[in-house]
């Protein structure tokens, strides 16, 4: 999301458990920037729980 605007735009991934506790998410065609990525559990919306995890992609 772009700070202060509320916009976003999405990417397309595949994903795969990873162990017990992870998963390997794979990402094609990706342009170098900032990303995040928003998990919450769609049973129990609570914005307190949100968990956001950032990565970047340099050239």
């Amino acid at each position: 999301m772009k700070s202060r605007t509320n916009s976003k735009s999405e990417v397309r991934f595949t994903g795969k458990k990873h162990g017990e506790k992870s998963y390997l998410l794979t990402l094609s065609n990706i342009l170098p920037g900032e990303y995040g990525i928003v998990v919450s559990n769609p049973n129990a919306r609570d914005e307190k729980r949100v968990v956001v995890s950032c990565f970047g992609i340099r050239n």
